[in-house]
């Protein structure tokens, strides 16, 4: 009772002071209601799971968590080493666990702490999880618009009014979590693009060029490398955060990064290509140290191993099937394929239940919003920022199809991608970039 009222009575007046201060940031006018909105959707997960599906993944996490939290009271060495180097008498937690891969087991380290300032509230925790979310995809979006005014609509639209992106990031999901640290690592990435690249712009009233222009100034240097600093290890953070959460996807984002960061810093394609060439195998074996199966003939077998347990557990009607085997080979050969459903696959005439029917509606609005694509003329295109959405967005969708071909949970998996997919039809679409916004005006 006492964490629902330091909710109710400290935390309301926090957000009003920081929706003042936010708001002349490009997206400031949006972060109180984009927020309301984001925890009304956590909440509805949080129902959802817990009414309609009986607890499934939400209530699995939420009681291991407590667990967990039990752990940590006692010993936070303890805690963190869990289950990997316990002492013996630690072994009677194990029978309280249905799950033990370490992505779940750190999704609920994740939860125990936060259960800490929430007094083991499920409904506080999907606030706190949601608002997480939430902040990850402003800050992003925001740098977004910064560089691009005109980006803000399909920002506004991809990151916060798309129904599926909206729901799937928010409340107790590993995605939620996901997109939070996605979110804040893309930011941080994009402003030290922006410290090296001698743009001239002010964030938070500080010429950044002048510190470039002037470098003889002690105290500027001072605050470049502070600035610096601070970003390079929030980057790093969340980079350690998606690691733990999904690998696959922090090899995708690491992917996309190395890509984006290249042709920031080289702009002839060709040097690019003969640098991605020599350095492709050098990122490839990294990123085999980092995770066993993220190696090529690895990752081939893991993803085969989760498509026929995908298989195995699903309706045949329910299957996206490929013919799919375990060697490299065979997994490359199925890209093709497994982005045409990834794509399309639901579309609303199809049978199925009233989730498929709305997974499908929203398809076929993306399909219809891709058709209106048109290029703006006599504007420089930020080719950087285009090239590495473009490959995140294509490599999620072929690994998250190729190992879970379940329709349903692939609704749900692929908003990993999904905000990026909609960012990238909707700022090329005409109809789009000429929404009349200004009736909304009160919220955006």
């Amino acid at each position: 009772m006492y964490y629902l009222l330091f909710h109710l009575i400290v935390v309301p007046p926090i957000l009003c002071g920081l929706a003042r201060k936010m708001y002349s940031r490009p997206l400031g006018a949006f972060f109180l209601p984009g927020l309301l909105l984001k925890i009304a959707a956590g909440w509805a997960v949080t129902a959802v799971f817990l009414y309609y599906y009986g607890g499934s993944d939400v209530a699995h996490t939420f009681e291991q968590s407590l667990l967990l939290r039990d752990i940590l009271i006692e010993s936070p060495l303890r805690f963190w080493q869990f289950p990997y180097d316990m002492p013996q008498g630690d072994f009677y937690y194990l029978h309280g666990f249905p799950d033990l891969t370490p992505s779940f087991v750190f999704t609920c380290k994740i939860t125990a702490i936060v259960s800490l300032i929430t007094g083991d509230n499920i409904w506080l925790v999907s606030i706190w999880f949601s608002a997480f979310s939430f902040v990850g995809l402003w800050l992003f979006g925001s740098e977004l618009c910064r560089t691009d005014s005109g980006l803000k609509r399909p920002v506004i639209i991809a990151f916060f009014l798309v129904p599926s992106v909206a729901f799937w990031s928010a409340g107790l999901l590993k995605e939620t979590l996901l997109w939070g640290a996605m979110g804040l690592l893309f930011w941080a990435i994009l402003r030290l693009a922006v410290l090296f690249s001698h743009v001239n712009i002010q964030p938070d009233g500080c010429n950044i060029a002048h510190y470039y222009l002037f470098p003889s100034q002690q105290p500027h240097k001072r605050l470049i490398r502070m600035h610096v600093a601070a970003l390079t290890t929030i980057a790093a953070i969340f980079a350690w955060v998606i690691l733990q959460v999904k690998y696959y996807i922090f090899a995708a984002v690491v992917l996309a990064i190395a890509v984006y960061l290249l042709l920031q810093w080289q702009k002839r394609f060709w040097k690019v290509f003969a640098i991605a060439f020599i350095l492709l195998p050098l990122l490839l074996w990294g990123l085999g140290k980092l995770h066993p199966n993220l190696s090529p003939d690895a990752l081939a077998v893991a993803v085969h191993r989760n498509y026929a347990r995908m298989v195995a557990i699903s309706d045949a009607d329910n299957i996206i099937w490929l013919d799919l085997q375990p060697d490299f080979i065979s997994l490359i050969s199925q890209i093709p394929f497994a982005l045409k459903a990834s794509f399309s696959v639901p579309m609303p005439w199809e049978s199925g239940n009233l989730w498929r029917k709305l997974t499908g509606i929203e398809n076929l609005s993306l399909l219809l919003l891709a058709l209106g694509i048109r290029l703006p003329q006599h504007r420089p295109y930020p080719v950087a920022e285009i090239t590495a959405a473009v490959i995140l967005t294509v490599t999620l969708a072929a690994l998250l199809t190729l190992s879970s071909p379940n329709i349903g949970a692939l609704a749900r998996y692929k908003v990993s991608y999904l905000p990026l997919l909609w960012l990238l039809v909707c700022s090329s679409n005409c109809f789009v970039r000429t929404l009349p916004f200004q009736k909304l005006k009160t919220l955006f």
